[in-house]
């Protein structure tokens, strides 16, 4: 017995295609929004068979594949790539059946203009003879990628970097390439990770001039002059230099004294001209320099001769070996004083037949009262009281003088080479 049985072999009707597109729409910005800089763009996308991707169109060109993020599409879109101006922004979502739909579009406005980090500027340089530190504030920038420090020469001047700091936390930069005797102008430059920069004030750096002594009277120390000057205390002091001029507005033209201790305050002349003009330059290290005040130095007027005494002829003896002793004299005074009269005496000149002077000598005169006290042999100076003003000398005449026309010229020179209006006498030695 057979027994048969029937099978329905018809097939079952097949799944619906999906034609159906995803929903999509933008969450990130907000229609009209201004942004700079990095801005994130957000993008809800819902299918029922599910989502496949979200692009992102600026102006209808793609330029971003949105990343899920929870129940969002986003993406960081860099701003500063573009141009300040309006831009229209979509989202295009593709679900899993390869159905696309399109956002609608909405208008965001790119501005960068204010993107440039804060500006920092230099708060302080400090620097010895060996290195220079240049500090600044911290810059509060989270997007911060670097310092630069700029040096100039002028204030409006091309700016040159000298050193690029990658590091926030750091806030100084000490270098030993400086020279603070020449005027620099330094600069802080801010640089965000979007290479968008920021230039500080200048800071104006020149060495001040060394603090300038004060340079005091001159006080005579043993016959002699000292001068003294107040104590320069920089730390970069050089050195002190007393120098003489010979007009107040002059550059100084003698160097008296040089020293690179800055505790030698002072210095003793053996003599100093009057008339003149003295000054103390002080020298730093860069080279810089201060002067004192001008001391001008007065002693007063010079030794003043009031008269002299001399014969007008004077006659040889008449044979060798006798000596004629004639007492000449000079009364002489000085306002400061006759112990300040150093020299005195007169030059002896022959008068020649064109009225020239020929060969001279020169015949001291003393105030020593050393009547009885030998200049040399033969002679004493003649003078019977010592410090009246009267200058006195015994001369020698004998056989051997030459008889002609002599002019005497007598001069008086103090301790500080002043010297007296010369008086001239003529005397014939026959």
């Amino acid at each position: 017995m057979l027994v048969f049985i029937s099978l329905d072999c018809s097939e079952s009707p097949s799944k619906k295609k999906d034609t159906t597109p995803p929903a999509v729409y933008l969450t990130a910005p907000t229609a009209g929004e201004v942004v700079s800089e990095l801005v994130t763009i957000t993008a809800y996308a819902q299918d029922d068979e599910g989502i496949d991707w979200v692009e992102f169109l600026i102006n209808d060109t793609l330029v971003y594949l949105g990343e899920r993020v929870d129940t969002l599409y986003v993406v960081e879109w860099n701003s500063t790539r573009y141009e300040n101006n309006e831009y229209k922004l979509q989202a295009v979502a593709t679900d899993l059946s390869d159905n696309s739909a399109v956002s609608v579009s909405l208008g965001m406005i790119v501005d960068n203009s204010n993107s440039a980090p804060q500006a920092q500027n230099i708060i302080n340089i400090t620097y010895n003879q060996t290195k220079m530190t240049i500090t600044w504030a911290p810059s509060a920038e989270a997007d911060l990628q670097a310092y630069e420090i700029l040096i100039s020469e002028s204030y409006n001047g091309q700016k040159t970097t000298i050193v690029t700091i990658s590091d926030s936390s750091v806030t100084s930069h000490t270098t030993t390439d400086f020279n603070p005797g020449v005027v620099r102008y330094y600069w802080l430059k801010v640089i965000d990770i979007y290479n968008y920069t920021s230039i500080g004030n200048g800071y104006r750096l020149i060495d001040a001039v060394p603090t300038p002594v004060t340079l005091n009277p001159t006080q005579e120390v043993n016959g002699l002059h000292q001068f003294s000057w107040t104590t320069n205390t920089d730390s970069d002091f050089v050195s002190y230099t007393l120098s003489m001029l010979r007009l107040e507005d002059m550059e100084p033209d003698t160097v008296l004294f040089f020293s690179t201790n800055s505790l030698d305050t002072s210095y003793t002349a053996p003599f100093i001209l009057t008339e003149k003009f003295y000054q103390i330059t002080v020298e730093d290290y860069w080279g810089l320099k201060s002067k004192s005040n001008i001391l001008e130095v007065d002693f007063g007027p010079p030794p003043v001769i009031l008269y002299t005494t001399a014969p007008d002829t004077i006659f040889r003896p008449p044979g060798p070996g006798t000596d004629s002793l004639y007492l000449i004299t000079a009364q002489i005074t000085d306002e400061n004083g006759l112990e300040t009269i150093d020299i005195a005496g007169f030059t002896s000149y022959v008068v020649t037949t064109d009225s020239l002077w020929g060969d001279s000598t020169y015949f001291s005169l003393f105030d020593d009262g050393g009547l009885d006290t030998l200049i040399e042999a033969g002679h004493t100076s003649g003078d019977t009281l010592a410090g009246d003003g009267l200058f006195c000398n015994q001369i020698v005449i004998n056989s051997q003088t030459m008889a002609a026309v002599y002019d005497w010229v007598f001069t008086a020179r103090d301790i500080n080479l002043q010297s007296s209006d010369p008086v001239a006498v003529r005397v014939v030695i026959e």
